[in-house]
C-alpha cells in the first residue's frame, strides 16, 4: 500500500527541523565573525555527534502537541495546553533553558503556571515586560501545530498563537504565527517567496514582524546576490542591543528571512546561509529547516544530512519512553493526528507501535546501524521493494565477505548516558523493548547459501541472547526469538549475520523487525545503575537512575533501594508510558505517611495514586490535572516497613493487595496505559526495593 504524500511531507519537514538544529547547535549564539574565525565558512555539520543530546527546539513540538492525546479531541483550549505543559515538563530542569524567572521566558512561564496564574495572563507583557515576552521561544516550538494542521493554515496559526501566548506576547506571538503558517503553506507551494508572502497575511499588518518581512524582501530585491550585505544591514537595523534579552525574536527572524530569500529554494544553501549568519543558530536553522523541508519534500533534502541524522532524535521531556523514540516514529505520530483532523488517507503504518520498526518512508532507517564491532564492512540503504510489507525495505550492502566472519545490524532500544553527546537539556530515557517479549524479523538474501542469520538481544549488563541460525534465501522468511525474562533493560536488538563463503558486493534486505508480547521482568533497585550524562549548561552534573525520569527531588540508589532525601519533595517516573499492566509487585523498604505509588502515569499531573494516609487508612484517587475521584480503605496494618504491594489489573477491576490485605475498585475511568511513579512529600519516606511486572 503506497505511502500517502502527506506522510512523506511531514517526515521531510520534521527531518528538516532536526537537521537545522544539528547544524546550528555547536555554534549556538556565536557571531558570524566568530564562526568565520573558527571555520572560515560552515559547509557541513561541524561536529559528528555519536548520539546528539536532546534540544529544546525539538522538545516543544514533540511534547506540546500531546495536548490532543490528553483531551482526546482537537478543540483544545488555552487551559488544555497549559495543563499539558505542566504534565510533560520536569520541574525546573530538562526540556528548556532554565535561566531564571525574569530571565528565561519559559522558566518564567512555568513558574507562573505552577503558582496558579492562568494561562491567559502568564505570558502577558504587562506581567513580564516587553523584552521578556518578545524572545524567540514564541516561534521555535510552533512547528508541530503545522504538522498536524497540515494544509489547514488557519488552524495551524490558531494553535500556534494560543500556545505561544502562554509564554509570550506581542512579536513573540506573531513569530509563532509566521512559522506555523509558513510550514503549512509550504506543504502546497514550490516557491519560497510565495510561502513568505502568504504567511505574512496571517500576521497583524501593523506588527513589527510584518514590517520586518517586507523590509527583508525589499532588501533582497535590491541586492539579490548579496547575502553578506543583507547580514550587515540586519546587524545595523536590528541589533540585539535594540531589543534586549538572551534571544530577541526580531533580529533572529531577520536572519531566518534573509536565509529563506537568498537560499532560493535550495534546502542546503538556505540552511548554510542561516547558520553562518550566527545569532541563535540552532533555533533559526531549526525553523528554517522545517519550512524548507515542507517546501522541497524528501527528495529536496540534502541526502548526506539524512544519513547523518539516521532517524535518531532523543528528547528530554518527562516521559522516558517518548524521549527514546526515533524520527520516523515521531513523524508517524504527527501524521496520524493530521490524518484524523483533515480526513486524509489512512495507512496501516500509522497504527503501528513504537516497537515496530520498518522502513515505510523513503530514506528512513529507524535508527538501525551496523554495530561497530562487526568484522565485515557494510552500509545501509532504504529501497523500494514490492515484496516488503510496506513497499520499502532496508538494504544491507556487504562490500566483501570472508567465510565465518560476522556482522551485526542493531537497533538501540535504550541509550546509555555514555553514548549521548552531552547533557545540555538533560535527557532521561526509558527502554522501549522489555524482557520476555518476542522479536520478529523478516529478511532475504540476494544469493542463496551466502549467509546465515540469527536474532539477537543484548541488555545493559552485557547479557546476550541469540536465536538459532537460519540459512537465508531469496524469499523473505521470518526469524523470531523471545527475550529472556531475566534480562535487565534491553540495550539493543538486531540481527547477526555469518558469511558462508568468500565474495564481493552482495545484498541482504530487511523487511521489518517488530517486538511484541507479554512483558515479564524483575528489577532490583538496590543496585540499579545510575546514568551519568555529564555537565549541564550551568556546570552542574546531570544524573538519572536508569530507566527513570524525575519531576523533582534528588533521587538516589542506596543499599535499601531507590529513595529521595527526607527534606525534599520527591516525584519519580519509571518505565514505559504505553505499559498496559496485567499485574505489578512492588517491594517497598518503607512507606511514609503521605507518600504515594502511582499507576497509569501519563506525566506529572495525570495518574492513579495509592496514598498512605495513616496506619489504618489508604487513599486511592485518580487525577487528570485535578483530582477526579477518590476512595478510602481502612484496614489494620501497624508496620509500614517491608511492604509488598501487589496490583492486579483487568478491564473492569483493579485489585490492590498490601501485605495480604486486599482491596478492589472498579476501573470505571478507562485507565489503560501508563508508567509507574513514586511521590513523597517533604519529611516523609518512600524507598523502592524491587519491581516485578507483567504487562503488554
Amino acid at each position: 500500500m503506497k505511502i500517502p504524500q502527506y506522510m512523506e511531507a511531514i517526515y521531510a519537514s520534521w527531518l528538516g527541523k532536526l537537521m537545522g538544529i544539528r547544524l546550528g547547535a555547536p555554534v549556538e549564539n556565536w557571531s558570524s565573525e566568530q564562526i568565520a574565525q573558527a571555520f572560515g565558512r560552515i559547509e557541513d555539520f561541524v561536529v559528528s555527534y555519536p548520539v546528539f543530546g536532546a534540544d529544546d527546539d525539538s522538545n516543544g513540538p514533540l511534547y506540546f502537541t500531546r495536548v490532543f492525546d490528553e483531551v482526546g479531541h482537537f478543540d483544545v483550549t488555552l487551559q488544555d495546553m497549559a495543563n499539558t505543559m505542566l504534565n510533560v515538563i520536569p520541574k525546573e530542569h530538562g526540556f528548556f533553558w532554565w535561566g531564571g524567572v525574569g530571565i528565561s521566558t519559559e522558566h518564567t512561564m512555568y513558574h507562573h503556571l505552577s503558582q496558579g496564574i492562568p494561562p491567559e495572563k502568564s505570558g502577558l507583557a504587562g506581567l513580564n515586560g516587553v523584552e521578556l515576552s518578545e524572545q524567540i521561544g514564541g516561534q521555535i516550538f510552533s512547528d508541530g501545530w503545522a504538522y498536524i494542521a497540515y494544509t489547514d493554515t488557519k488552524k495551524a496559526v490558531e494553535w500556534a498563537a494560543m500556545c505561544a501566548s502562554i509564554s509570550h506576547d506581542g512579536e513573540g506571538i506573531e513569530g509563532a504565527k509566521f512559522v506555523s503558517a509558513a510550514i503549512s503553506i509550504a506543504f502546497e507551494e514550490t516557491d519560497i517567496f510565495q510561502v513568505i508572502e502568504k504567511a505574512k497575511t496571517h500576521l497583524k499588518a501593523d506588527s513589527q514582524y510584518a514590517n520586518l518581512i517586507e523590509d527583508i524582501l525589499q532588501f533582497y530585491k535590491s541586492h539579490p546576490d548579496s547575502p553578506d550585505k543583507c547580514l550587515q544591514y540586519i546587524k545595523f537595523r536590528y541589533p540585539y542591543c535594540r531589543y534586549g534579552g538572551i534571544c530577541p525574536i526580531i533580529p533572529n527572524s531577520a536572519v531566518m528571512l534573509m536565509a529563506l530569500c537568498y537560499g532560493k529554494n535550495n534546502f542546503k544553501d538556505t540552511l548554510l546561509i542561516c547558520v553562518n549568519a550566527g545569532f541563535d543558530t540552532d533555533c533559526n536553522a531549526g525553523n528554517v529547516g522545517s519550512i524548507m523541508g515542507a517546501l522541497v519534500s524528501l527528495e529536496g533534502l540534502y541526502k548526506p544530512w539524512i544519513q547523518e541524522i539516521n532517524d535518531t532524535a532523543i528528547a528530554s521531556g518527562l516521559l522516558g519512553s517518548v524521549n527514546m523514540t526515533d524520527v520516523m516514529t515521531q513523524s508517524l505520530r504527527f501524521s496520524k493526528m493530521a490524518s484524523r483532523l483533515n480526513r486524509l488517507k489512512d495507512h496501516p503504518v500509522l497504527h503501528q507501535t513504537k516497537s515496530t520498526f520498518n522502513f515505510a518512508l523513503p530514506y528512513s532507517t529507524q535508527g538501525f546501524l551496523m554495530h561497530k564491532e562487526s568484522t565485515i564492512e557494510a552500509t545501509l540503504r532504504n529501497i523500494e521493494d514490492s515484496k516488503a510489507s510496506c513497499g520499502r525495505a532496508l538494504q544491507i550492502n556487504i562490500h566483501q565477505r570472508f567465510p565465518q566472519k560476522t556482522f551485526q545490524l542493531i537497533k538501540h532500544t535504550y541509550f546509555r548516558a555514555t553514548q549521548i553527546y552531552d547533557a545540555r537539556y538533560e535527557p532521561a530515557l526509558a527502554p522501549i523493548v522489555w524482557p520476555n517479549q518476542w522479536i520478529r524479523a523478516k529478511m532475504t538474501s540476494q544469493n542463496e547459501d551466502d549467509y546465515e542469520a540469527c536474532i539477537m538481544a543484548v541488555d545493559i549488563l552485557g547479557n546476550k541472547k541469540r536465536s538459532s541460525w537460519c540459512l537465508l534465501n531469496k524469499d523473505y522468511q521470518e526469524i523470531k526469538m523471545q527475550i529472556p525474562s531475566d534480562f535487565h533493560y534491553v540495550h539493543y536488538i538486531g540481527v547477526e549475520f555469518k558469511c558462508l563463503q568468500r565474495g564481493f558486493l552482495s545484498f541482504i534486505t530487511i523487511d521489518e523487525m517488530s517486538v511484541d508480547g507479554e512483558i515479564l521482568a524483575e528489577f532490583d533497585f538496590t543496585n540499579m545503575p545510575l546514568e551519568d550524562y555529564g555537565l549541564t549548561f550551568d556546570g552542574g552534573r546531570h544524573q538519572e537512575i536508569a530507566g527513570c525520569s524525575h519531576v523533582e527531588g534528588d533521587w538516589m540508589i542506596t543499599k535499601s533501594g531507590c529513595m529521595c532525601d527526607f527534606e525534599q519533595v520527591g516525584h519519580l517516573l519509571w518505565g514505559d508510558i504505553d505499559f498496559s499492566f496485567k499485574w505489578l509487585e512492588i517491594a517497598l523498604q518503607d512507606w511514609g505517611i503521605g507518600s504515594e505509588v502511582h499507576l497509569f502515569k501519563q506525566g506529572a499531573k495525570n495518574y492513579m495514586a495509592i496514598q498512605r494516609q495513616k496506619n489504618s487508612e489508604l487513599m486511592v484517587y485518580y487525577r487528570s490535572d485535578e483530582i477526579k475521584w477518590q476512595k478510602a480503605f481502612s484496614f489494620d496494618l501497624v508496620n509500614w516497613d517491608n511492604i509488598l504491594l501487589r496490583i492486579d489489573c483487568s478491564h473492569t477491576i483493579i485489585k490492590i493487595v498490601i501485605n495480604g490485605h486486599t482491596f478492589s475498585l472498579s476501573q470505571f475511568l478507562d485507565l489503560k496505559t501508563g508508567c509507574l511513579g513514586l511521590y513523597k512529600p517533604q519529611q516523609s519516606t518512600l524507598t523502592l526495593n524491587q519491581i516485578k511486572i507483567s504487562a503488554y
